[in-house]
């Protein structure tokens, strides 16, 4: 398995927002300068509640982030931090 992650917008601020039927998650680009980008997102279930409501015996949850920053130093070099 391969994963990669997408790197932040350099030129404009972007959002998103979804909502599934197990969580909903929030994701931002924010440009910081024209070398450098942040990237955050965050993620947080809600089966929990819906599974205490119907006095389940197990509570499925989870929570999750993500941040990126990435920048050019020159053209041949770049520099990520990503937790």
């Amino acid at each position: 398995m391969e994963l990669r992650q997408i790197d932040g917008s350099r030129d404009r601020f972007n959002g998103r927002f979804s909502i599934g039927s197990s969580d909903m998650a929030l994701a931002l680009d924010v440009p910081v300068s024209k070398n450098s980008a942040l990237l955050v997102s965050v993620r947080r279930s809600y089966l929990q509640f819906l599974f205490d409501v119907l006095a389940l015996p197990f509570l499925p949850t989870y929570n999750d982030y993500q941040v990126k920053y990435k920048i050019d130093i020159n053209r041949k070099n770049q520099l990520t931090w990503s937790r």
